[in-house]
């Protein structure tokens, strides 16, 4: 069977297929998602039902903050892979386009406060309360953090909350207008079903193309025990460490004054530990557009030779290239979520 390479894209009003080049970016550490797309810099559309195209220059066609909608497949079966906001674009031939996803519009607030005692899933929609179109925030972390101080954005927000947790608590898009928040690895280490489940599977000489970076890491070499404390009135040190199933051989210690609790501390902890802790590959795979892969999806990975199963992983990190060379994803694995 033949597979054609198709895309369609919108931004504004302007619709078109192909492009010189695209490069798409996404991954659980961060908010932002990116697509940069290369075009022509004089196009020729058709307008008004006419027949007979019109030269114009591409960078008329469409302004900063228009909305932008980007679907990628095979013999015109197309999968959304963007949907965001034009961020700037520049004078060149090639014409390129920066693009972002809703974290545009978390960057286009104006967020200024002080609280002494909020909850990470409240701190989370003030930041968003006010945005148009309505942001969704999906967060059932039971976290506390106190003297949180922003005067910025809602971008500035997150970013508080990623160094209040040194990282531990990840916030990212699940879907375009859907923030979620929360503790991953340590939940898939106990066997928790963290995101929906959609496997996709690869298998070298099969799916996988050259220049995979998959490489074996495992506890015993360095087991890592986390310890995270909070300096209390008149003193007083408390503190949460790891379980101890990880081992003693390294530490990481942090003090975290804007936690709250004991059990918040014990429970930020055990999310650093499962993520320095953990037997399995680690790196990334180079795949076609198909099997489509989004990050959250769980990764299982087959030998070459046998075809035997080598467990599945957490996608972390999609990186989608399309364009005149061809179209293909580099897609980094994160913690080991089945044997």
């Amino acid at each position: 069977m033949m597979f054609t390479l198709d895309s369609e894209i919108e931004i504004g009003s302007f619709k078109f297929k192909g492009v010189y080049d695209l490069v798409i970016k996404k991954s659980i550490f961060s908010t932002v998602e990116t697509a940069v797309i290369k075009l022509p810099a004089n196009a020729k559309v058709k307008r008004d039902g006419k027949t007979t195209p019109v030269l114009v220059k591409t960078n008329t066609q469409f302004n900063v903050g228009d909305e932008v909608t980007i679907k990628l497949g095979y013999n015109n079966s197309l999968k959304q892979e963007f949907k965001g906001f034009v961020k700037s674009m520049d004078m060149n031939n090639p014409l390129e386009v920066q693009c972002e996803g809703y974290s545009y519009l978390l960057g286009k607030t104006n967020i200024k406060l002080s609280e002494t005692n909020i909850s990470v899933k409240d701190l989370l929609g003030l930041a968003v309360k006010n945005i148009s179109p309505a942001i969704e925030v999906q967060c059932d972390l039971d976290v506390t953090l106190v003297n949180v101080q922003v005067d910025g954005t809602a971008n500035d927000v997150i970013a508080a909350i990623s160094r209040f947790s040194d990282g531990c608590i990840k916030c990212f898009f699940v879907a375009y207008n859907k923030l979620w928040c929360g503790f991953i690895n340590s939940r898939y280490s106990e066997g928790e079903q963290v995101f929906p489940k959609t496997t996709v599977n690869f298998r070298p000489g099969f799916n996988l193309v050259v220049n995979n970076t998959l490489n074996f890491r495992g506890i015993k070499d360095v087991p890592t025990k986390v310890v995270y404390g909070k300096r209390m009135d008149r003193g007083v040190y408390i503190f949460g460490e790891s379980d101890k199933k990880y081992g003693i051989s390294g530490r990481h210690k942090r003090t975290l004054n804007q936690v709250t609790t004991k059990s918040a501390l014990l429970a930020l902890a055990n999310e650093k530990a499962a993520d320095v802790n953990y037997d399995g590959f680690s790196g990334a795979i180079r795949t076609f557009l198909e099997p489509y892969t989004q990050p959250t999806f769980a990764a299982a990975l087959y030998e070459s030779g046998n075809g035997n199963y080598l467990g599945s992983y957490l996608v972390e990190k999609v990186t989608t290239h399309f364009g005149v060379g061809g179209a293909w994803r580099e897609v980094e694995l994160g913690i080991k979520i089945q044997s």
